[in-house]
């Protein structure tokens, strides 16, 4: 069976998720697929900082460092040589340096919809599962924050220091859009659009 790998961002699918998320891939075409979800967080989180904030921006973007940059391309590219996937499908904006290297242009909102290459494999940006819903979900800002809901509470809880010595000590939030079903919906058909042409 055919092969597509899906990079989560830091929510991931969650449990509260995995009916939408199950419909959603049947209705776009993906029935006969084998779909394979992978979280940079889970997998490399531990052991660097993944995303960092920086000038005015309101959300994180990808960590610019050289040696963070190596070690997030390598764990890409081994998922990609051991489960030889027809398609990709991005929600996750620890890897969108892949895609374009600059800081300020590589977000969700920028490079979602369009149509990339990785390893000349099709890859699709899309919104995380989160933008589904046209408000923030308080269950999905605690998981994404060590079970915390408010940033100061969050703050407090790492001593006020976002840089300290604990990886990924950085506040997030889920990503939500106006239309975020419709949005979801048309970029996961369009990767199954994509991959049908390339067959």
């Amino acid at each position: 069976m055919a092969a597509v790998l899906i990079f989560e961002d830091k929510l991931g699918i969650s449990s509260g998720y995995e009916s939408i998320w199950a419909h959603l891939m049947m209705s776009s075409g993906f029935a006969n697929y084998d779909l394979i979800r992978r979280n940079s967080f889970r997998s490399l989180g531990k052991s660097m900082q993944l995303l960092v904030k920086k000038g005015n921006r309101k959300t994180p973007g990808f960590n610019p460092d050289e040696q963070v940059q190596y070690r997030i391309r390598q764990w890409v590219m081994s998922q990609i040589t051991a489960l030889k996937p027809v398609g990709i499908l991005c929600m996750d904006p620890v890897m969108l340096f892949m895609l374009n290297p600059d800081w300020d242009q590589a977000t969700l909102d920028i490079l979602r919809g369009g149509v990339y290459r990785i390893q000349e494999i099709p890859t699709i940006v899309t919104l995380p599962i989160s933008a589904w819903h046209n408000k923030k979900q308080m269950k999905d800002i605690a998981r994404m924050n060590e079970g915390h809901v408010e940033e100061d509470e969050w703050e407090e809880s790492h001593g006020g220091d976002e840089t300290d010595s604990e990886y990924n000590s950085i506040w997030m939030e889920p990503v939500v859009v106006p239309y975020g079903k419709f949005v979801l919906s048309a970029d996961i058909k369009k990767l199954a659009r994509v991959i049908g042409d390339k067959r």
